[in-house]
């Protein structure tokens, strides 16, 4: 009788983890990440233009990891977002003219549906 193997995260999944990494800007991240797949796998191929990984060799355990490491970034970045102070301005037509910037007839359209709809 054959055993068969069965994966927790189809493919579906996995590529939307892949989209996850690839919204990521510090190259830390990518280190850590690569650190991560490389204790599951050394197949790893590479030439001048980067490292390519088969992600459905990668292991179960391997892409909880890699979950959550990309949860713990959130996180904190959430919270980075969460201490930023911001202002709301109301923008008027004639306010941002007096001021010196120039709308374009598109922009003060929507502003005047703004004004309408209110």
């Amino acid at each position: 009788m054959e055993s068969s193997k069965t994966r927790i995260y189809n493919t579906n999944y996995r590529k939307k983890l892949i989209s996850k990494i690839e919204r990521l800007n510090n190259k830390n991240d990518y280190i850590n990440i690569y650190n991560l797949i490389n204790e599951d796998i050394n197949d790893i191929s590479s030439n001048r233009n980067g490292f390519f990984i088969n992600i459905n060799l990668l292991t179960d355990k391997c892409i909880e990891n890699i979950e959550n490491y990309l949860n713990e970034k959130c996180s904190t970045i959430n919270s980075e977002i969460e201490k930023i102070n911001y202002k709301i301005t109301k923008f008027e037509n004639d306010n941002l003219e007096k001021d010196g910037h120039k709308l374009s007839n598109q922009d003060k359209n929507i502003i005047k549906r703004i004004r309408n709809s209110q």
